[in-house]
């Protein structure tokens, strides 16, 4: 009954919604600097900046979070092509209180989505080229928006909120 109420109030007037509570917890794939004793030796990516462990979860946002409509989370990446799946961005959500997981296969992620920019590195590309990079998320009224921008191009996804899948609550004025 409340997610009708909330379309309806955000069909009536969308800017009486002015900020939702998210009920899932979100973030991306990235390579985090390697901690020694920590991370598994087989995720160690070697660099000319260091050394990074690959497939780190990285939280954007917690479950319970008040989160502004159309507020954007900003993160400054630097992507390598060290891996078959160098440049890609894949978007996580989780459903418990939990503290986040370290790692991406723990199976309590769920993938909603990847954004994979084409031919950003060459075949002619030396091992550990790296690429300013900034994802951004914004959290709408009924979608999420994800864009990766590198060189300049932009890369995005949107995903559609749904009662059963991604939801959130809404913050009325």
């Amino acid at each position: 009954m409340a997610v009708v109420r909330g379309a309806v109030y955000a069909g009536l007037d969308p800017n009486t919604i002015s900020a939702r509570v998210s009920r899932r917890a979100y973030g991306i794939k990235i390579e985090r600097e390697f901690e020694t004793g920590v991370d598994p030796e087989s995720m160690r990516v070697r660099l000319p900046s260091g050394d990074f462990c690959k497939n780190r979860f990285h939280p954007l946002i917690t479950k319970g979070r008040r989160v502004n409509i159309n507020s954007e989370i900003v993160l400054r990446l630097v992507i390598a092509n060290s891996t078959s799946s160098d440049s890609d961005i894949t978007i996580y959500s989780y459903n418990d209180n939990q503290s986040p997981p370290r790692y991406i296969n723990d199976p309590r992620l769920k993938v909603l989505a990847r954004i994979d920019p084409l031919n950003v590195f060459s075949p002619l590309d030396q091992h550990g080229i790296e690429k300013q990079a900034t994802f951004k998320m914004f959290f709408g009224l009924s979608e999420i928006k994800a864009i990766l921008e590198i060189d300049g191009v932009q890369y995005d996804t949107t995903l559609q909120f749904d009662s059963m899948s991604l939801g959130s609550s809404y913050v009325r004025n």
